[in-house]
């Protein structure tokens, strides 16, 4: 057996492994040691799922790094902590407080690159250490540029790609391998680069900038800011962006494919303490917003003026704003938008795989058929911890599950549900979630306040059958989008505003809708179908099923500790039904 593992280190650090059919698994480390967007060495997730795939590390052939540039762990921890412990930082002191301050910018520049290059160092040495310590390091290694894995998993891991048309492969993060964009044409089985924007010019970076200011934590917040947009004064958040944001980036007059800046946007947060202070934090993030829709619409827009070409594939961390994926997929001239799903960072194992595989060695290695590559469990396995709970919880198997919770979700109870493989990402998609009837308000209020802690502004997502979509989703059919995944949103038609009340953003009335057809997940869809012929609701809110602070459960023990901290009432383990004594 020959299998290829590939390794996403830093922030959110995830795996994934391959034959050269199919990718066969991928897996975070968070969902192992239970820190959200871990970034620790990955070891725990190469055990479980080696464990699961029942293979051995032996038959693991080549390893495959995502970037160019691999860093030891928290490099830049002093972006998510308090400014006093940001003014400790030696490096950035001297660099902002001294050299930035008084213009020395080409001395800023040596320093920060001999920065960056001290760091790979460390950081290949720390990835020869952990491999040697989980007896990989002798394997071939190859190291895969951060944005070509965005691209390849943006691309390649499409199945409802024509290779015989053209696209567009367009990639927007906060930084990897110096750059922060890239943009690349697919043309007769070739993909080739046609611009990019260095890391000094990052969206993702001045965006993760507003989420700081704003008091929420870079790198995790940021969906947070999007849906605190919609609620700003539009007189208000159009001053701050016309007085402030406006001219901060910019399309390159002399290159309509490209960004230029008038700031370092790793210094946003800097930026914004001299520019915003005083000014409300949800006009704010709505200028933010609008900043960042209106500037990738233009590029956009400007590629399709000089190419002509319909199709976009759209990768790295800055798509999983699902706000702006809906207004791109507005646009008039697009026929085909495809998002990667989880795009951020988490996504490029698979985009290594698919990188070396797919386009280097031409292998007819298969795109995703779907997203449950994590972890499952047997009967035996469930019984040994079921039985650990046993003063706790009372526990019983029931053969027609999908019946019981169908009727407890009539009934209007809550249920949290774990069953089948675990998803990839961030989104739940209905295998380790936590479900309601969407056509109850109080539902929305009962999560959140005795489950999630969410923020009151945040709404929840719908699940929906496919068959029934175009009744609750406007221009549902208009562009071929993925929208089985939660990656885009669709404002809601009429009827969407009574049956998912619960699940639809209260300002805008726009969805982050879960699609879902029979063939994608079979039993998930048919408790769909059971709850609708009780109800008369084709669907059903859908949140991860996780408490506040915590990653996605994954494992069972992750599940019944999430069970036993919450006021749920019910859990669901493959037929098991749970509920505390």
């Amino acid at each position: 057996m020959s299998l290829t593992l590939a390794i996403q280190l830093g922030h959110n650090s995830t795996i994934a492994i391959s034959n050269d059919l199919k990718i066969l698994g991928s897996l975070s480390q968070e969902k192992i040691d239970n820190i959200k967007n871990s970034s620790s060495f990955p070891d725990g997730a190469i055990k479980n799922l080696c464990s699961y795939l029942d293979i051995s590390k032996s038959d693991i052939t080549e390893i495959l790094i995502c970037g160019e540039q691999i860093y030891p762990p928290n490099p830049y921890d002093y972006k998510i902590i308090n400014n006093k412990t940001v003014d400790k930082n030696f490096f950035i002191f001297i660099s902002k407080k001294l050299l930035k301050q008084f213009k020395f910018n080409k001395i800023y520049e040596i320093l920060r690159n001999y920065r960056q290059q001290s760091l790979n160092k460390n950081g290949k040495l720390y990835l020869k250490e952990k491999l040697d310590n989980i007896s990989l390091g002798q394997k071939k290694i190859k190291f895969i540029n951060h944005h070509n894995c965005h691209m390849a998993s943006a691309f390649f891991s499409n199945k409802s790609i024509n290779y015989n048309e053209k696209y567009f492969i367009i990639t927007i993060d906060g930084a990897g391998d110096k750059e922060s964009c890239t943009i690349s044409i697919y043309k007769d089985g070739n993909i080739k680069k046609i611009e990019s924007t260095p890391q000094i010019t990052s969206l993702g970076n001045f965006y993760s900038g507003v989420t700081r200011f704003l008091g929420m934590k870079p790198l995790e917040h940021e969906y947070k800011v999007m849906g605190l947009a919609p609620y700003a004064n539009e007189k208000y958040a159009d001053e701050i962006y016309n007085k402030i944001f406006k001219d901060i980036i910019k399309i390159d007059p002399n290159n309509s494919f490209k960004f230029i800046s008038k700031i370092d946007c790793f210094d946003t947060f800097d930026f914004l303490t001299k520019t915003c202070l005083g000014y409300r934090f949800d006009n704010i993030a709505a200028a933010a917003q609008k900043l960042l829709e209106n500037l990738i619409i233009k590029l956009i827009s400007n590629l399709y003026n000089e190419y002509k070409i319909k199709n976009f594939c759209f990768g790295g961390g800055v798509f999983m704003n699902v706000k702006l994926n809906m207004k791109i997929q507005e646009q008039a001239f697009i026929k085909n938008a495809y998002f990667m799903p989880s795009c951020g960072d988490e996504s490029n194992p698979m985009g290594a795989i698919y990188y070396q595989k797919k386009y280097i060695e031409k292998n007819n290695i298969e795109p995703l058929e779907n997203l449950y590559l994590g972890l499952s469990y047997n009967n035996n396995e469930l019984d040994i911890s079921l039985k650990k709970y046993a003063k706790k919880f009372s526990h019983r198997f029931e053969e027609n599950i999908n019946d019981y919770v169908a009727e407890k979700l009539k009934e209007n109870r809550i249920i949290a549900r774990f069953s089948g493989r675990g998803e990839f990402g961030a989104r739940s998609l209905g295998n380790r979630a936590i479900l309601a009837n969407p056509s109850k308000i109080e539902n929305f209020n009962k999560i959140n306040n005795f489950i999630k802690s969410r923020d009151f502004w945040m709404p929840f997502a719908p699940t929906i059958l496919y068959e029934y979509a175009h009744l609750y989703l406007k221009n549902f059919n208009k562009v071929n989008t993925n929208s089985d995944c939660m990656i885009t949103a669709f404002e809601g038609l009429d009827l969407a505003k009574k049956d998912f009340v619960a699940a639809i953003h209260s300002s805008d009335n726009t969805l982050r809708p879960q699609v879902i057809k029979k063939e994608t997940n079979k039993n998930y869809y048919n408790l769909i179908k059971k709850f609708h012929k009780l109800t008369g609701i084709p669907g059903l809110l859908n949140t991860s099923f996780n408490l506040h602070g915590y990653p996605m459960v994954s494992n069972v023990e992750q599940a019944l500790y999430a069970f036993e901290n919450s006021d749920l009432e019910y859990l669901i383990i493959e037929n098991y039904i749970l509920k505390k004594k």
